[in-house]
């Protein structure tokens, strides 16, 4: 019975979103990161597969597996939770149908089909990986499918290893006793060379190449490469063959004038004048050549200025072991990128740059294919350029299918099939800085408009009313041309309204969002999370981290340092720039705002200009401030009171300057969440949690008259099982109902004169401690209008990926306890407290997506009071999104509501009253005529 009651009180959350509104009101953008140029390519996940998939460990350390149809994420491995900027790699095995990736001192092997972890190895004793190969060549000469992985380490002393492809185990192991610092190996045929450049106290550096036998890993020869002043760093090194017939080590002079090309195991490198006909700056140049054996043994370079790039290919001849250029890349205006395939032996580079699409082929400069590239797909006003592309060709029937999956400046990544493209991954959305609902401009209604034209003279009225419908003759095609929109919208609810029309529910709000590679985008929250614009910027230097705020009135402000730009909303066009200044007050002034910071050892209170300290709180000893919470700007309240079930009240404890520190002692294992009035600086509860998991997230959330947060229980000596509890606190003015306590007859109060006095009243607390079945790493909850509509709260569970949104109702810390509710209590909607809080799957509000890295969630109010909307990012993490109804749509038709049926009961009654008219006639005459006699 219990158990009934308790379903009974949930089923409005429960239900708070439709089943046929799951995968439509929400949307989840699955973060991979931008990808990188070494760990990204085409491979067929199973020797025996005719498809490929796009492989790619990204910046982030995001390990992942690209569907090229329609750019789905197949699997996901995130192997670098830290989010730094390690370097790492990855290489297919084809033989064991996996992919290997190295990050820092970890070389893992991963199932190429579905992501699961065959074999893993930790390198700790011998450094960091630096490079890594997959091996093609047996070592007598013979090529087979890669299958051994070739590793290189920058310990104390540099190591080489092969590792079996299988199990992961050393096969042999080649030590660098030098101190030398190592790059990585490159494979021929027959020989393993060792790359590492020598240190010199006089004179200039030099490269030495050390040639291993594939087999034994035994040295068989070194060279040392005079490379004059061109090095100072491995850095320097523009391009190292992975593996072919005649492996090369390429980099240039200081003044990028001359190329110089080593063929590894000669004694010398040969030096090409790079053609630079117009004197540009070459920014970047890259070396695209074909990492199998088997392939010609071309390679094409490619130069890149400011806004142009061209190309040149070389030919190796294997038997002399000289190299020539065989023709030139014609230059184009703006950036381009290459991408290198082999078909049928052949090497062919897919040229991708603004408007153009060119398939050329190594042998000669003719060109094979040439298509007109279509639009990138992204809503950018600075016409990102390509600047990284991989690809493969498929040749039948003498026809070429060339596709190409290409990164743009502005972080899209998108698949382009003979110069159509296919899909976009927008990838920027994975380095969010900040993020900020901004309500579109409300267009002015035709009351406001009438209201204008009264308070005005007659002519000004009368020019007013002719401007206006000059203006809306102009809309009038417009208007016509969505009449069957409407109508359908109307009949069906399936229609969209586009976010510069008329929004009158208030859905189409944009999510700003600013990037930390200098990007501010516009995300629409009613249409899937599309990205509505993206820009650069302005003023924005490397290594700033961007912070959004917007406006009500349609404008939105990027901070930068000490500058800003100011964007409109609607359209994201670039407005102005200012500089931010540190106001400079004279004299004494009377200043009433407290400013509050959080330090590591206390939490301070600062008031007026120059800030003078106010107040200081000081944390139990051993501990430190781990985090302060306020509650929201915008936090609007309904109610003042929690109706009894006999129609009394109990009175919430609202003070809009209530602050939550919360504090941990890692030696005690313990943390203490102090209530703080953050004028007065005076402590209103404070309460010492045992047993804490110091070392993981504890989230807290403050809102109206309550608040909550979530720790790890800590590993005991008696066993290492650990819980996770959740604890829901709420504050009343008083413990008893109909009474406000101290402030019942005040007629006014202030924080500053109850801390002098020492009269602060401290409210009356009720908590209730949950145990949870998993950790909960981020906690908000959602917001409406006017704060009628009962709240979700919302949690954020790492190791599911799952968003969570839990009624306040189950969460109730005046739940009994020991004792079945009573019937006042029931009235309320009260069960009886069990500590285990089970998860409804109704609650998930991601359902079965697997969110990934979300470190904040945003929620606002939509213009109707029954909806909230969410917004779930982090940085390094993924962007998800959702509309809510905590209590149902109450003030809206939603999607159930059968409008066909509606009109068609309509026109049925309409047309029986038509025909009813007659014979209802006819029956008043016959009983007239029947008195009559």
């Amino acid at each position: 019975m219990r158990f009934l009651t308790a379903v009974a009180a949930l089923l409005p959350a429960a239900f708070a979103l439709f089943p046929d509104e799951a995968y439509k009101l929400d949307y989840h953008h699955a973060a991979l990161g931008l990808p990188q140029r070494h760990a990204t390519f085409f491979h067929q996940p199973q020797r025996d597969s005719k498809a490929s998939l796009i492989y790619t460990l990204s910046e982030l350390g995001i390990l992942g597996a690209v569907n090229p149809k329609d750019g789905s994420l197949i699997w996901r491995q995130n192997l670098n939770q830290q989010n730094n900027s390690t370097k790492s790699f990855l290489v297919p095995s084809s033989t064991y149908g996996t992919v290997v990736s190295g990050l820092e001192t970890q070389i893992a092997a991963w199932s190429a089909k579905d992501g699961r972890l065959a074999w893993s190895k930790e390198q700790a004793g011998l450094g960091n990986v630096v490079d890594l190969k997959s091996l093609e060549a047996l070592g007598n000469g013979e090529v087979g499918p890669s299958k051994d992985i070739i590793a290189t380490l920058d310990g104390v002393t540099a190591t080489v290893q092969r590792l079996d492809g299988n199990t992961g185990e050393t096969k042999w192991q080649y030590t660098d006793s030098s101190s030398d610092s190592p790059y990585g190996v490159s494979m021929s045929r027959t020989h393993l060379y060792y790359i590492s450049l020598h240190g010199s106290i006089i004179g200039s550096p030099k490269l030495k190449v050390t040639t291993l036998d594939l087999i034994s890993g035994q040295r068989l020869d070194q060279i040392t490469l005079s490379v004059d002043s061109d090095f100072t760093s491995v850095a320097d090194i523009i391009h190292l063959d992975a593996v072919a017939p005649a492996p090369i080590l390429v980099w240039a002079d200081k003044a990028r004038k001359n190329l110089k090309v080593n063929i590894l195991g000669t004694k010398a490198a040969q030096s090409f004048p790079i053609s630079n006909e117009s004197n540009e700056v070459i920014e970047n140049i890259v070396v695209h050549a074909a990492d199998k054996i088997a392939a010609p043994t071309h390679f094409l370079v490619m130069y890149d200025a400011e806004d142009a790039h061209w190309g040149e290919v070389f030919h190796i001849d294997t038997g002399k072991l000289s190299i020539k250029k065989a023709y030139d890349i014609t230059r184009l205006a703006g950036k381009g990128a290459i991408a290198t395939s082999v078909a049928d032996n052949q090497i062919y580079y897919t040229r991708i740059a603004k408007g153009a699409f060119i398939v050329l082929s190594s042998e000669k400069p003719d060109v094979v294919d040439r298509y007109v590239l279509g639009e990138f797909g992204v809503k950018s006003k600075d016409w990102p350029a390509p600047i990284l592309a991989h690809g493969e060709i498929n040749q039948r029937l003498g026809k070429y299918a060339a596709r190409a999956v290409v990164l743009l400046s502005s972080g899209d990544w998108f698949l382009t099939l003979n110069g159509l493209r296919q899909w976009t991954r927008h990838e920027e959305l994975s380095y969010i800085t900040s993020a900020t609902f901004a309500e579109l401009p409300r267009k002015q209604t035709l009351v406001q408009q009438l209201r204008e034209e009264s308070h005005s003279t007659i002519v000004a009225a009368y020019l007013h009313r002719v401007k206006r419908h000059l203006a809306a003759l102009k809309s009038l095609p417009n208007y016509i041309e969505s009449i069957p929109a409407q109508i359908q919208n109307s009949l069906f609810g399936n229609g969209t309204t586009s976010g510069d029309k008329t929004d009158p529910f208030g859905l189409h709000q944009h999510v700003i969002v600013t990037t930390a590679h200098g990007r501010v985008m516009a995300l629409d929250t009613a249409e899937q999370g599309k990205i509505v614009w993206s820009d650069k910027i302005a003023g924005f230097t490397e290594g700033e981290t961007p912070v959004v705020t917007a406006t009500p009135h349609g404008i939105i402000r990027v901070k930068t340092n000490l500058a800003h730009g100011v964007y409109d909303t609607l359209t994201g066009n670039f407005l102005r720039k200012g500089k931010d200044t540190v106001p400079k007050v004279a004299g004494t002034t009377n200043v009433t705002t407290v400013r509050v910071l959080p330090l590591q050892d206390r939490v301070a209170g600062f008031v007026g200009e120059p800030p003078v300290v106010l107040w200081t709180f000081n944390p139990p000893a051993g501990s430190t401030i781990q985090e302060l919470t306020y509650r929201p700007a915008v936090d609007p309240v309904s109610n003042i009171a929690d109706v009894l079930g006999d129609r009394r009240v109990l009175y919430k404890y609202l003070n809009p300057n209530i602050g939550l520190v919360t504090s941990i002692n890692p030696t005690a294992q313990t943390a203490t969440f102090t209530l703080l009035d953050t004028v007065s600086g005076a402590v209103l509860y404070t309460t010492t949690t045992p047993a804490v998991d110091t070392t993981q997230p504890i989230p807290t959330f403050l809102s109206e008259n309550w608040f909550t947060y979530s720790y790890t229980l800590a590993a005991s000596n008696a066993t290492a099982a650990r819980g996770y509890a959740l604890v829901l606190t709420k504050l009343y003015e008083s413990p008893h109902p109909d009474n406000r306590g101290p402030l019942g007859t005040a007629k006014s109060f202030s924080s500053l004169h109850a801390a002098t006095s020492g009269a602060a009243h401290q409210p009356f607390v009720i908590a209730r401690t949950f145990f949870v079945p998993e950790q909960i790493s981020r906690l908000s909850s959602t917001r409406t209008r006017h704060g009628i509509t009962t709240r979700l709260l919302l949690a954020y569970m790492p190791n599911s990926g799952a968003l969570t949104g839990i009624p306040l109702a189950a969460l109730d810390p005046r739940r009994p306890a020991g004792r079945d509710p009573s019937k006042l209590e029931m009235e309320e909607g009260l069960t009886r407290y069990v500590p285990n809080l089970e998860l409804d799957p109704h609650w998930t509000l991601s359902h079965r997506r697997n969110v990934q890295g979300v470190t904040e969630l945003l929620t606002q109010p939509a213009r109707l009071e029954s909806t909230s909307i969410v917004f779930a990012y982090g940085y390094g993490g993924d962007v998800f999104g959702v509309r809510t109804a905590p209590s149902g749509i109450f003030d809206a038709l939603g999607k159930e509501f059968n409008r066909v049926q509606m009109i068609g009961t309509v026109v049925v009654l309409l047309v029986l009253t038509f025909v009813a008219v007659p014979f209802v006639g006819r029956k008043g005459n016959d009983m007239l005529w029947g008195m009559g006699q």
